[in-house]
């Protein structure tokens, strides 16, 4: 049987406050936050799903399928992690197949609650 842990810390105290990638300090309930929570938690669901698929060749191309799913959900939510960062390139959405935002090839800024072209 594994090790159990009972005590983990971080050792940056909490005081209501998270860690972003650039290493600044937010608000846990500001919209980021919750906009990461809320693209990180189909990504658990479809790897929980992941588990529950048969080892077999018949499943192998749903599988790979849901992992790209899941990667491709993993990419957003570390762009929010980064203050500045884009979330959507003209590249990346011109890769999305049958998308309005493909066919148009316009570039797109997500910010959590607002959507903007330009």
């Amino acid at each position: 049987m594994g090790r159990r842990l009972s005590k983990t810390t971080t050792r940056t105290g909490d005081a209501d406050k998270t860690g972003l990638s650039d290493g600044s300090r937010v608000d846990k309930d500001t919209p980021r936050m919750e906009a990461i929570g809320t693209v990180d938690e189909p990504g658990s669901h479809i790897g929980f799903g992941q588990g529950l698929i048969p080892m077999r060749d018949e499943t192998k191309a749903l599988r790979e399928m849901l992992t790209l799913v899941q990667h491709d959900l993993f990419d957003p939510g570390g762009a929010l992690s980064r203050p500045g960062a884009d979330l959507l390139s003209a590249v990346r959405i011109s890769e999305i197949p049958d998308s309005d935002y493909a066919k148009s090839r316009t570039a797109v800024s997500v910010i959590p609650g607002h959507l903007g072209h330009g």
